[in-house]
């Protein structure tokens, strides 16, 4: 009994590293909720964190059990697999349309390059040629994404038994990204980009270029390959989305201040111990880990159909995280570009806006409630920003208000005092 219950509070320290990575919280109940406070499904059944009290008195038919690292490696992705990658793909795609529009804002806004520092004035040598036509034309593309299923910012797909090169691997995670191969593949005489035309041939080439600049692999995309004996689908998952999440995201919200918006997306200690280090010692324990909770259903995987499936973030699903089979499946809200904070009544309300008043599917906590205690805030992140008076990256002091990129006390470049806000 006592190397059981030391293994389950490693696999509980584990699965909480992983929710709040991803963007969601926990009850003490041990249910999933957004930062809404609405509850998280899968098929229609309520996710839930798995404990021994709980799995005593199961409830298969209201409630998912989350225990990915009992996946069957003989078999296809399980519904809690197809959940954790469309998870993954919103909290990505939603996180990349607001850092490209900062970069677009931050090399248009001439009068701002001052004030940048060496790393943030690196975007004004690619984008040298941009302008407010260049921003707004990039938010109505983004905004009309969030209508498509096709060609959008980020997709995301698990393979099985896939090579690459002269190296096989049982499971294979790759990122690619869409709308970027529309744009380079546009013709520059009459191009259409997610259904908005781009009249200005210098704003093809400077979308391309924003791409390539924000997303140093977006030309070639992004695989990792797992031959992980116990969970190659999770493995290689999570290792694909520290690659994307910290070496891409994470480094532009700290070069450009966004953690107020965007959130840094959190990896905790056993998160890299597992997924990114591979710490020999875990890869060692990975059968007493998943036997730490008995065989849930939902996790281990579906029969093979010899269908590969395309797990990719369909923006026009923007408020629709559920793996339902039904055609009508349980609608939640993302969590999105939020931050929920455990004990922290004072919490800032962070909200990604624009001109029109915000992106679909980027969800606010609300400014005056507070969390469930001990509960992890989505993306693991503790934030002691005010909601207002946040220091841009200009030095002014904005009193943000609804603030978005720089447009809430006038136009473009114009936050009320001469500066945008971040």
């Amino acid at each position: 009994m006592k190397d059981k219950i030391s293994y389950s509070g490693l696999v509980d320290k584990l699965y909480l590293s992983i929710t709040a990575s991803i963007g969601f919280s926990v009850t003490p109940e041990g249910h999933w909720v957004d930062a809404n406070y609405s509850p998280v499904t899968v098929e229609g059944r309520r996710l839930t964190m798995p404990s021994d009290k709980r799995l005593r008195s199961p409830d298969w038919d209201k409630l998912q059990y989350f225990h990915p690292l009992c996946e069957n490696a003989n078999r296809g992705e399980s519904p809690v697999i197809q959940f954790l990658t469309r998870a993954i793909g919103f909290g990505i795609s939603d996180r990349l349309k607001i850092v490209m529009l900062k970069m677009a804002e931050v090399a248009a806004y001439v009068d701002g390059h001052q004030h940048l520092n060496a790393k943030q004035h690196e975007v004004t040598t690619p984008l040298a040629e941009a302008d407010d036509k260049f921003y707004k034309l990039l938010e109505n593309i983004f905004e009309a994404c969030e209508f498509r299923t096709e060609n959008t910012v980020f997709s995301l797909f698990l393979n099985r038994n896939k090579q690459v090169g002269s190296e096989s691997f049982l499971r294979l995670a790759a990122a690619s990204f869409p709308l970027y191969n529309e744009i380079i593949n546009a013709n520059p005489d009459n191009a259409v980009i997610a259904g908005v035309s781009v009249k200005r041939k210098k704003d093809l080439k400077l979308l391309k270029a924003l791409f390539e600049f924000a997303i140093p692999e977006v030309a070639n995309g992004i695989q990792v390959g797992s031959n992980n004996d116990y969970a190659p689908y999770l493995m290689s998952l999570m290792e694909l989305y520290y690659r994307i999440g910290n070496d891409c995201i994470n480094k532009w919200v700290k070069i450009y201040k966004l953690g107020s918006i965007a959130g840094t997306i959190e990896f905790g200690d056993e998160y890299l111990t597992a997924f990114v280090k591979q710490d020999d010692l875990f890869i060692a324990s990975l059968a007493m880990l998943r036997d730490a909770y008995k065989l849930l259903p939902g996790n281990d995987g579906e029969y093979d159909k010899g269908i590969e499936r395309a797990r990719s973030a369909p923006v026009a699903d923007a408020n629709r995280l559920s793996t339902s089979g039904s055609s009508t499946p349980t609608p939640i809200k993302p969590s999105g570009i939020s931050t929920l904070v455990a004990n922290n009544p004072t919490t800032a309300t962070n909200q990604f806006t624009k001109k029109s008043g915000g992106l679909s599917g980027l969800d606010a906590l609300r400014a005056n409630e507070q969390p469930q205690q001990n509960s992890l805030g989505p993306w693991g992140q503790v934030s002691t920003a005010p909601a207002n008076n946040v220091l841009d990256i200009f030095g002014n002091n904005n009193n943000r208000g609804n603030g978005g990129f720089g447009n809430s006390g006038g136009g473009f470049g114009n936050s009320g005092n001469g500066g945008f806000s971040l």
